[in-house]
């Protein structure tokens, strides 16, 4: 059984990185400091062939491809480590929101 803290941390993840909130394209005054491609509310993110990582503000990080399988492995900012594999890839959309 999963501990109740992390499971809400993952929670927490998972909602940003379904809809960043105020998702851009240019970083304004108190973002995350880096090489991001795109930056919102709690984060940035940084999308790479094959590869989108999402770096949050507390240091937690989480890390999606889409190889056979969709997978996601996360890293919270205390070190404890959660891997996300889906046996099929969905059909269709998602992806980050256009400005």
């Amino acid at each position: 059984m999963f501990d109740e803290r992390v499971m809400a941390q993952v929670g927490k993840m998972l909602t940003l990185m379904s809809a960043p909130p105020r998702y851009r394209t240019s970083s304004i005054e108190g973002d995350l400091r880096g090489d991001y491609d795109g930056w919102f509310d709690g984060g940035a993110v940084k999308i790479d062939t094959g590869v989108t990582t999402y770096t949050f503000e507390d240091g937690a990080r989480a890390r999606t491809g889409s190889w056979l399988a969709t997978s996601m492995d996360i890293t919270l900012a205390d070190g404890s480590a959660v891997t996300v594999v889906s046996s099929s890839a969905r059909e269709g959309g998602g992806g980050l929101p256009r400005e």
